[in-house]
C-alpha cells in the first residue's frame, strides 16, 4: 500500500490521499500530516472501566475511602490530577461504571477542561440489590418499584446511562459463581424506567440466567457473561444487545481458586 497523507480540520480528519514526495502541501486548508510510514488507527472507546479504581495497586479502591473525589480533582481548589492514563492507552471515550456520584465529578471535570483525560459516559451507582454485588460503592434497591426510583435519582443526578447488577461476581464477592441477583420483572423495570427517560442500560451479567433475564428485559448491553452456556449466549445473540466480554476479568477469573472443573472451563468455551 502507498504512503498516506492525512488533513486534520480542526478535531477531525477531512481526508486522506496519497503522498507525493516533494509535491509540496496537498491540503492547503488545513494541518497536514505525513503518513509515510504510519498506520492510521481510529479512536478507541475503552466499553467497561471504572474510575477511579485503580487496578494496579494492592487496595484499588483505596481513593473513595480516603478523600471525596472533589479534594482528589481540585486540591486546594485547583485541578491537578487527570484522565491521562487513559489518553496514553490512546482511548478517546469510555464508557464508565459509576462508583457513586464522583463518577460524575470526573467526567464534568475533563468536559468542563479543568483537566485533561477522555471524553466520559458515566452511570452513575450501579444498581444492585441489598448486600448485593457492588452494594458499598453503588445504590442499593429491592423490588421493581424501588428500582425504578434509583433510575430516576440516577437520571436526576445526571447519569448518562445505567448501571444494573444482574448476578453476584463469579465468587469475587461471594462464594458461589453466577448466581443472579436481579429477576427478570426487576430488570424490565429498570430497562423501561431507563428508555421512558431517554437512557440505556447495561447489565453485569456473568452466569446464564442473569445473562438471559438481562437479555430478554431488552438491555442495551451485557457486561462479562464469561459463565453463560451456549443457551444463555444464544438467546443473548437474539436479542440483539451488545456483549462486552471484560477479558481481563476473565483473565482474573482464571486464576481464582475454588472453583469447580465446569466454571473453570467456561472462559475458554469456543
Amino acid at each position: 500500500m502507498s504512503a498516506m497523507d492525512v488533513a486534520i480540520d480542526g478535531e477531525r480528519i477531512s481526508a486522506v490521499r496519497p503522498h507525493t514526495p516533494g509535491a509540496g502541501p496537498v491540503f492547503p486548508e488545513g494541518t497536514v500530516i505525513d503518513g509515510a510510514g504510519l498506520t492510521l488507527l481510529p479512536g478507541f472507546v475503552d466499553c467497561h472501566s471504572h474510575y477511579p479504581i485503580d487496578p494496579l495497586v494492592e487496595d484499588g479502591f483505596l481513593l473513595y475511602r480516603q478523600e471525596p473525589l472533589e479534594s482528589w480533582i481540585y486540591p486546594a481548589g485547583r485541578p491537578q490530577r487527570d484522565g491521562r492514563p487513559a489518553r496514553r492507552r490512546h482511548h478517546l471515550a469510555q464508557r464508565r461504571r459509576a462508583l457513586q456520584h464522583g463518577r460524575l465529578i470526573l467526567r464534568d471535570a475533563i468536559a468542563n477542561g479543568d483537566i485533561p483525560g477522555p471524553r466520559l459516559l458515566a452511570a452513575g451507582p450501579a444498581l444492585t440489590i441489598t448486600g448485593g454485588h457492588g452494594w458499598l460503592f453503588g445504590r442499593e434497591a429491592d423490588g421493581e418499584l424501588e428500582l425504578r426510583r434509583a433510575v430516576r435519582i440516577n437520571v436526576r443526578d445526571g447519569a448518562d446511562h445505567i448501571k444494573a447488577v444482574a448476578s453476584e461476581a463469579a465468587m469475587l464477592t461471594t462464594a458461589v459463581a453466577g448466581v443472579e441477583e436481579l429477576t427478570q420483572p426487576e430488570m424490565e423495570a429498570i430497562v423501561t424506567e431507563a428508555a421512558r427517560l431517554r437512557r440505556r442500560v447495561m447489565a453485569h451479567a456473568q452466569g446464564s440466567q442473569s445473562v438471559m433475564n438481562a437479555a430478554r428485559a431488552g438491555v442495551a448491553s451485557v457486561e462479562h457473561a464469561f459463565l453463560a452456556d451456549d443457551h444463555a449466549l444464544e438467546v443473548l445473540k437474539e436479542s440483539g444487545a451488545t456483549l462486552v466480554p471484560t477479558l481481563t476479568v476473565t483473565d482474573v477469573w482464571s486464576n481464582l481458586e475454588g472453583r469447580t472443573p465446569d466454571q473453570a472451563a467456561a472462559p475458554r468455551r469456543p
